[in-house]
């Protein structure tokens, strides 16, 4: 048991660590090329472009985390293909649970584990795309800020 949680403390802080990269990525990426309009605030386009860039990118970050479980599953237990352990880590990191896999013996609490991890990581991107909705709604013309 104390393995399994070792193995995901260490899953955890890297994927916490992907996430801080890609996010102060994508922020420095959205101020550089903030799109306004002529009374100063930024243009329909520009708002539905930050929005659904927004949604990939934590689209792909939700992916690229259950990856990162997936290359465990695949190193340490018994899935045949990357593929079956990547369905398998997309199902505990959306807590799905569909029961139709499950893992064996000493690392068996890796699933509930991820599961837990892909709960408060979704709940974390609920929030972030409130909040970047809520600081584009709250731009008013003729201010100079930045997104």
């Amino acid at each position: 048991m104390f393995r399994a949680i070792l193995l995901a403390a260490i899953v955890f802080a890297i994927n916490i660590g992907l996430l801080s990269f890609g996010m102060a990525w994508f922020a420095s990426l959205m101020r550089r090329h903030a799109d306004t309009g002529a009374d100063g605030s930024p243009s329909f386009a520009y708002f539905v472009g930050v929005l659904y860039a927004v949604m990939l990118a934590l689209l792909a970050a939700s992916l690229l985390q259950a990856g990162v479980w997936a290359v465990v599953f695949w190193l340490y237990e018994d899935f045949a293909t990357f593929e079956s352990a990547f369905y398998y880590s997309v199902v505990n990191f959306a807590t799905l649970g569909y029961g139709d896999m499950v893992l064996k013996g000493e690392l068996r609490l890796l699933g509930p584990l991820e599961a837990i991890n892909g709960s408060l990581m979704l709940g974390l991107f609920a929030s972030i795309l409130f909040a970047v909705f809520s600081r584009m709604t709250m731009i008013k013309p003729q201010q100079d800020q930045q997104l």
